[in-house]
């Protein structure tokens, strides 16, 4: 617009100056188009930029409820397999606390053996040497001998009397002989009536009926007269083998007296006018259990071989069947033999695979004892000695079956 200022004249002279609008139709046509114009419908504006923005919101809607679906899907897969993790991770600690408890059980019990063990080891280094944990031999090198005595002595099962060597603390023979070291027989009489036989498998057998005296000539022994070992063959044979295995290492021979003093009467027999030998050598030492399934090595039958040989033989093919064999089959060796040895030279070499543990013990006991029996020593030659561990001449073998009686 302009900045002129127009006067009232002027702005009447501009309109007088304009064309008049002449309308020619007549008032019902005029009417009827009004009312015509009136009557019909109106017409929406159209809105060319809406099918656009319906179709971008719907996207965008379809976006952000894929985006939401696939953010629940993650965490719920990720809380799935953290959920797993924790419960693996519980387990393995907690296997891993039951495997760390066990191995520290396990290694706390290995120590307490190991620790014992070099103990024993040190113990029997410090007298000569080590012996094996399940020995039953006790030999003149053994560490136990350092504060035990060794006692002959006797238990009897099924009319079969069990040579044992106990092993009895020093401190406590001197409590009970405080003056002075008793004798063989004086040790029979102090225990025989302490040992509980039938706790250990045996009969019920000592002490034995009698007296027992010491004279120049040996042992005198008199019985009464209603003693009940002459009843039979097999309750003779087991009163004779227990005085051997009672009284040999220290006596020669014993004399059986009635209360009169007089050669025994015995059943069958007569007057007993010669004396009972005590001492026996030439033994074959075969295996025999007692009433608890406990391995002892006994001669059965009480024989004295002439030689090692043909101990050996009994051995490898016994007459009885109260014993077994000792020397399996599958064992091949060659024996040699000389005037103080016996060797043993084993085709394969021996080791602790080579047959049951209890086995190769009750052999290598077996064949020592028989052989000390005949004054020799055994060599064993390709074989593992770890598995047995001996001395150097097992000729120094104190006895058999051991036996170890606590203190008082």
């Amino acid at each position: 617009m302009t900045n002129e200022k127009y006067t009232d004249h002027d702005v009447e002279q501009l309109l007088n100056s304009m064309p008049k609008q002449v309308d020619l139709r007549a008032k019902e046509d005029v009417w009827n188009a009004i009312k015509k114009q009136s009557m019909a419908p109106k017409q929406k504006k159209s809105k060319p930029w809406l099918p656009a923005v319906i179709t971008v919101a719907a996207l965008f809607v379809l976006v952000l409820f894929v985006q939401s679906l696939l953010t629940t899907l993650d965490s719920t897969n990720m809380e799935s397999a953290t959920e797993m993790s924790l419960n693996d991770m519980s387990e393995g600690s907690s296997g891993a606390t039951e495997n760390s408890g066990e191995t520290a059980d396990s290694s706390a019990s290995m120590a307490t053996e190991e620790s014992e063990e070099e103990v024993d080891a040190e113990s029997a280094k410090s007298f000569g040497m080590q012996f094996a944990q399940d020995a039953h031999l006790v030999f003149a090198e053994d560490p136990l001998l350092q504060n035990h005595t060794a006692v002959p002595f006797s238990l009897s099962y099924q009319a079969v009397a069990f040579p044992v060597t106990l092993l009895i603390p020093n401190e406590r023979i001197q409590e009970d002989f405080p003056d002075g070291f008793p004798t063989q027989l004086e040790l029979y009489e102090a225990y025989s009536t302490e040992i509980d036989e039938q706790a250990l498998g045996f009969d019920e057998y000592l002490p034995l009926q009698g007296t027992v005296v010491e004279s120049e000539r040996g042992l005198e022994i008199t019985l009464p007269e209603d003693h009940p070992y002459d009843m039979a063959s097999a309750t003779s044979e087991v009163y004779f083998n227990t005085l051997q295995n009672l009284f040999s290492k220290n006596y020669l021979q014993a004399y059986l007296l009635d209360e009169e003093g007089q050669p025994l009467e015995w059943d069958q027999v007569g007057p007993l006018t010669d004396p009972i030998e005590l001492s026996a050598t030439g033994l074959a030492y075969s295996p025999i259990q007692n009433a608890i399934g406990e391995d002892y090595l006994v001669p059965y039958p009480r024989t004295s071989y002439d030689s090692f040989e043909i101990a050996l033989n009994e051995l490898q093919a016994p007459e009885n069947s109260v014993v077994e064999p000792i020397l399996p089959s599958s064992i091949a060796y060659v024996l040699e033999e000389t005037e103080d040895t016996v060797t043993f030279v084993f085709d394969e070499t021996l080791t602790a695979d080579s047959m049951p543990r209890r086995d190769l013990v009750v052999m290598i006991e077996s064949l020592i004892a028989t052989a000390a029996s005949f004054n020799k020593a055994v060599i064993f030659e390709n074989w593992d000695p770890a598995i047995y561990p001996l001395p150097e001449d097992t000729r120094s073998l104190v006895g058999v079956n051991k036996i170890v009686l606590p203190s008082q």
